[in-house]
């Protein structure tokens, strides 16, 4: 099959790059090779599986961030599922798919720099990247090339966040020398930004965690605090104190509306691309939580107290008071406390049918939605953000919900179920959220059941798609490298817990 030459970056990747170890690579600039063209064919060799997956990994001179360690733990992992062969080439797909695909820069010296897009998306979102490299982090100890790829990433975080910390997506830093993408959209935001700097600027709280969560992962894996620079350190306190701006309601104690810490008016014609009351939001009452005026999947909340982004900030907060220095260590742990308490308080409400749950949002007068969304953090990742265990009745409860009609959006039809959103329509369910269900459940046979429907999901291409039409077996984004981190996180998960045997033989 003809799938086309490298392009010219390759071929200059192979030369430059011929003699030297994989772990010295200075930097990674691998962007003529067309990943999104390549990824829509069926690639060979195929598996000897039932569904003949294709091999959709780049030429090696065409990856865009090499570990021989990440290399070595994929065949580890294919001699395990060697007996589905197909599961075993998903995984082979999916695992380094991230650095494969989407490390369109690095600069791997003295003062690391790693930009990371989504995949078919020429951005970065820092929740996204964060969990785009989380599965790696387990092996940074063991690759030194690795640890300065994290570093990497993490200080550009903190150039994001120092200068715009309401904003979720950014363009490439100024020494990658790539390309400045317009979103496209007519946009009114306040505080301003600069949008060759910014890609879109939508507020979202789970951003603000995950700008925690990856230097979080890195300290758990390494032992290593050489992120926390004199800049990051600022710029984590600087990030609570627009925590802190985010926690009050819409009226001050007169009733007066409030100054507002953040506004955005988008002209469109989707009600989720925009915010009422002229780009506030749904009003809230202070409630001790931290407002997020849109969710993970970048659509607007209807009431900011997002549950799961709050839960997830309330976890690395907690993390990170275990190894910061004494002052920041005691604010994480005192907010965490607070808002902790406020989602128990505001958060937890009676449902008709399945008792107390988490609800999705509140707004603090008692208003609350029953839903939940297939994107991270969701009600069904509660565990798997490390706000609850698995068998909390709390969470079961929830659980439950969420995974059946009572939330509105469990979609369910003759090619796909599972949880959706409003992004991509009422008939689209994500695979994401049929992986959230494999690590968040006990019983193998519930984990085979997941298992086998998201690898037939992916329409014999071999990667994660963002979503599936339930009638139509379509889907959305063949390249969505959050979405195969997620995956392969799953698989890893079960061998960890020892029961990855039982689940294969029930397949």
């Amino acid at each position: 099959m003809v799938i086309g030459l490298p392009g010219i970056s390759c071929i200059i990747a192979v030369i430059s790059n011929y003699f030297a170890p994989v772990s010295e690579y200075k930097m990674s600039v691998v962007g003529d090779f067309d990943y999104e063209r390549f990824c829509q064919e069926r690639n060979p060799p195929l598996s000897h599986g039932p569904l003949s997956l294709p091999m959709q990994r780049p030429p090696p001179e065409c990856r865009t961030f090499r570990s021989r360690v990440i290399d070595h733990e994929v065949e580890q992992m294919k001699a395990k599922l060697r007996n589905i062969p197909d599961l075993a080439r998903l995984f082979e797909n999916t695992f380094p798919n991230t650095l494969d695909t989407t490390i369109r820069f690095h600069d791997s010296g003295s003062s690391p720099i790693t930009f990371v897009v989504t995949g078919d998306i020429n951005a970065e979102w820092i929740r996204d990247s964060h969990r785009q490299l989380s599965p790696y982090t387990p092996w940074a100890s063991q690759d030194k090339s690795l640890r300065q790829l994290l570093l990497g990433a993490i200080a550009l975080h903190v150039r994001y966040v120092r200068r715009f910390p309401h904003c979720n997506a950014f363009q490439p830093p100024v020494e990658a020398r790539l390309p400045i993408r317009n979103n496209g959209q007519n946009d009114n935001v306040f505080p301003n930004y600069d949008p060759s700097f910014v890609f879109e600027c939508k507020y979202e709280l789970d951003s603000l965690a995950s700008f925690f969560g990856l230097p979080n992962d890195y300290y758990d894996a390494t032992q290593d605090k050489s992120f926390m620079t004199g800049q990051w350190l600022e710029t984590a306190q600087f990030v609570l104190d627009r925590i802190q701006d985010l926690r009050g309601g819409t009226y001050d104690e007169f009733g007066r509306v409030a100054r507002p810490p953040y506004m955005f008016k988008r002209k469109t014609d989707i009600g989720t691309e925009t915010l009422p009351n002229n780009g506030q939001g749904n009003p809230v009452k202070k409630t001790g939580m931290v407002r997020s005026f849109f969710r993970p999947s970048d659509d607007t909340c209807v009431y900011q107290f997002l549950v799961p982004a709050n839960a997830q900030f309330v976890v690395e907060l907690e993390r990170l008071s275990k190894y910061a220095p004494s002052e920041l260590a005691e604010r994480a742990a005192t907010m965490a406390s607070e808002i902790r308490e406020a989602i128990y308080r505001h958060g937890v409400v009676n449902h008709p049918d399945y008792g107390d749950v988490f609800a999705y949002e509140v707004d603090g007068y008692g208003s609350s939605l029953f839903m939940d969304d297939a994107n991270v953090p969701s009600l069904l990742s509660l565990p798997i953000l490390g706000f609850v265990g698995i068998d909390d009745p709390l969470y079961q409860n929830t659980r439950r919900m969420v995974l059946s009609p009572a939330n509105p959006y469990f979609i369910t039809g003759p090619y796909f179920e599972g949880i959706g959103g409003p992004h991509v329509g009422l008939r689209n369910a994500w695979p994401m959220s049929r992986i959230l269900a494999i690590r968040t459940s006990n019983d193998e046979e519930e984990i085979a059941q997941h298992l086998k429907a998201v690898l037939e999901s992916t329409r014999g291409l071999g990667l994660i798609h963002e979503s599936i039409n339930v009638d139509t077996n379509s889907f959305t984004r063949p390249w969505f490298s959050w979405a195969n981190a997620e995956f392969a996180k799953a698989i890893i998960d079960l061998d960890e817990r020892r029961i990855l045997s039982k689940v294969l033989s029930l397949l």
